[in-house]
């Protein structure tokens, strides 16, 4: 099911966020979002800060924390996206992320992480020049570059899939689902798929796995 929906997001803004929601039906699929500034005249993606690789997708939240969870309140996942969209533009126009955040990778933090901007490592985490900076500056540059744009983001940009950005911008019937959904395999460590809960390999992930050894075995 696919769901649009418009956020004012501040009183008196100019634009508006366009919100295009897929909703599967099965459970062990992640719902999926996409954010667009809307005027009269234009559609922009909301990206790539905080967007999942590879589908430029929100990651408004880190789901092992609970923040919302599969089959809660939509209004409430929605209220999850527009606060998500501050953060954007209060990155856009002030410069630096408001609130906590994750950041796993090193190099993620270094290239986009200001210094005043809460670390990402952990959810208890304090500034970033108060935690992870002075470790993350003597690590080895080139090897966690590797990490973050070779294992996980498989050398490829954030960007919607092309599907999602014709309909936010030229309307129509909406894509087919599975159109609009890469491999699943590049999401394992995203916020869609997170890839350990509590220490342990989350459900979702280790699904993907499995799927991903059975297509291989083949």
């Amino acid at each position: 099911m696919w769901l649009a929906v418009d956020s004012a997001v501040l009183s008196g803004l100019d634009r508006k966020a366009a919100f295009l929601i897929a909703v599967p039906f099965r459970h062990f699929q992640p719902i999926r979002a996409w954010a667009f500034w809307a005027t009269a005249v234009s559609r922009t993606w909301i990206g790539p800060r905080h967007t999942n690789a590879v589908d430029g997708s929100i990651c408004a939240f880190n789901p092992s924390e609970g923040t919302w969870k599969v089959g809660g309140d939509l209004v409430a996942l929605i209220d999850q996206y527009t606060m998500w969209v501050f953060c954007q533009l209060h990155l856009e126009v002030i410069g630096w992320w408001p609130g906590k955040q994750t950041a796993d990778f090193i190099y993620e933090r270094l290239t986009e992480l200001k210094h005043n901007e809460w670390c990402g490592c952990r959810p208890d985490a304090g500034r970033y020049a108060e935690c992870c900076k002075k470790s993350d500056l003597a690590a080895d540059r080139f090897q966690a570059a590797m990490q973050f744009v070779g294992g996980f983001l498989k050398f490829k940009p954030r960007k919607p899939p092309v599907s999602v950005s014709r309909l936010i911008c030229e309307g129509g019937e909406p894509p087919v689902f599975t159109r609009a959904r890469p491999d699943p395999m590049l999401f394992v460590g995203s916020c869609l798929f997170p890839a350990k809960v509590d220490g342990k390999l989350s459900g979702s992930a280790a699904w993907i796995m499995q799927r991903f050894d059975q297509t291989r075995n083949r």
